[in-house]
């Protein structure tokens, strides 16, 4: 299965209503869909950082749902990735 089609089954369970970002996303594919994000992200292993190439690229899965699936939020909010590392995202109503 594609990661596109895997984050459409991901935000699709999502309740209508609730505000989530990336990382809830990534929590999910870790949990119901291991083997595929674990090759996703194998697909990033060259890159600087891969966690954070691996977590714009979900990101931007996301985004392209905005209006259909999701409405943006806003940027500006925290989040926490592995090892408690704290960024900025952007987070996302499921509509």
């Amino acid at each position: 299965m594609y990661i596109e089609e895997i984050v459409v089954e991901v935000i699709e369970a999502i309740p209508r209503g609730q505000v989530f970002d990336e990382n809830d996303v990534i929590g999910r594919l870790l949990k119901d869909y291991r083997y595929d994000y674990l090759v996703f992200l194998a697909g990033h292993a060259q890159t600087r950082n891969p966690m954070d190439a691996a977590a714009a690229a979900i990101a931007g899965e996301i985004e392209k749902f905005e209006g259909v699936f999701v409405e943006r939020q806003g940027v500006g909010a925290v989040s926490n990735r592995l090892r408690s590392v704290t960024y900025e995202c952007t987070q996302w109503k499921r509509i």
